[in-house]
């Protein structure tokens, strides 16, 4: 009965672009906004399917939309504060980039992989904490977050949210919610 987010992450694509596409930023900007615009007007389509009472479940945001708000923003600013500071939690995030791009055709520099750390830490928010979206007609709390698979990053969500991985930095962003990671297999 709940309604459902589905979040855009096309801000996230642009910095995939730029940074292993080796897209400039206006182009890698307008290629992940078009990119965007295609797959919300897909997701409007398949909306349309569903019943009326069902529609009206389904909201559909931008990744900047989730993002612009000064609770996310402060826990961005913890996160990127902790890469800076903390090795072992730079470390951490470093072998999240690793895990997840270690094995494509892209050369992972030192440069790269610290672009690739921030892409990591803006997403990384979202994931630990839900979201919060405000439309036109109303403001509302977005807690269950899907992604697309188990790795590192799990494990560092998990364990921030039970102090068993960094307790400092979990503290600090002040997690409020449970956390739990479901696995589904389709044959």
């Amino acid at each position: 009965r709940e309604d459902v987010l589905v979040v855009i992450a096309d801000r996230l694509y642009a910095i995939k672009l730029e940074i292993l596409d080796k897209y400039n930023k206006l182009r890698a900007f307008n290629v992940a906004f078009r990119y965007g615009d295609k797959k919300e007007h897909e997701v409007r389509e398949i909306i349309l399917e569903l019943p009326e009472e069902k529609r009206k479940l389904i909201k559909i945001a931008r990744f900047r939309q989730i993002t612009d708000t000064k609770y996310y923003e402060a826990r961005l600013e913890i996160l990127r504060e902790s890469y800076l500071k903390n090795k072992e939690f730079r470390n951490f995030i470093i072998n999240i980039v690793k895990d997840i791009y270690g094995k494509s055709i892209h050369s992972l520099t030192d440069e790269v992989i610290d672009k690739l750390a921030e892409y990591a830490l803006i997403e990384l928010p979202v994931y630990l904490n839900g979201a919060y979206y405000h439309s036109r007609k109303t403001g509302k709390y977005y807690e269950c977050t899907i992604y697309p698979g188990l790795g590192l990053i799990d494990e560092l969500i998990i364990g921030l949210h039970n102090g068993s991985l960094f307790p400092e930095i979990g503290k600090k962003l002040k997690l409020h919610n449970s956390i739990a990671i479901v696995e589904g297999y389709s044959s």
